[in-house]
């Protein structure tokens, strides 16, 4: 999401409370769709020789807490490989860990990086995401406002989802995340 008016880049990653994001701050975007994850390199070629000069944003989540959402998201849309006959083991094997150059699972650092450089002023954490929305606001210049919760999953704690194997999977798949974003490697933390 751009706003040239009020000068700030969104970048949209999934399963970061973006949805709620986006909508409240759609009214100073020309693009009105709540659902479009956006990543650096679109940032950069959509907003071309202002690229520098914009506030450029985004939310992370603890990857998690992020795969239980999106496994508990997928199983009750019944969507995306069929989500619903799998366990939360078959799921992380098959969906995370063996998926390959699908940005979509991908490590959330990726989606804030240009040639490979971090460009982003701001990382809000999902873990905070009112109080964090909430200093993106001042930042920007707009008044503060509640968020919605949308699109969101229902499920029990993060944690209860995990065995060794899935622990161990995650910790791979998402190393980079668990290091440049600084999220505990230890699940119980």
């Amino acid at each position: 999401m751009i706003s040239i008016n009020k000068n700030f880049a969104y970048i949209h990653i999934p399963k970061t409370g973006g949805t709620s994001v986006t909508s409240s701050l759609l009214e100073f975007s020309k693009n009105k769709s709540i659902h479009q994850h956006t990543d650096m390199v679109w940032i950069k070629k959509n907003l071309g020789n202002k690229f520098d000069d914009c506030f450029k944003f985004t939310f992370v989540r603890n990857p998690f807490d992020r795969i239980v959402s999106f496994y508990c998201y997928r199983k009750a849309q019944n969507d995306w490989t069929n989500t619903l006959n799998k366990s939360f083991e078959e799921f992380v094997y098959e969906d995370i860990y063996n998926r390959k150059n699908d940005p979509f699972i991908g490590n959330q650092i990726d989606w804030l990086k240009l040639n490979r450089e971090v460009k982003c002023n701001f990382i809000g954490r999902f873990e905070n995401l009112q109080q964090d929305f909430n200093e993106v606001c001042r930042i920007v210049g707009i008044q503060n406002r509640t968020l919605d919760k949308l699109n969101q999953s229902n499920h029990r704690n993060y944690q209860e989802y995990y065995n060794s194997n899935t622990i161990n999977m995650v910790k791979e798949k998402y190393q980079d995340d668990f290091k440049y974003l600084k999220y505990e490697w230890d699940i119980d933390k």
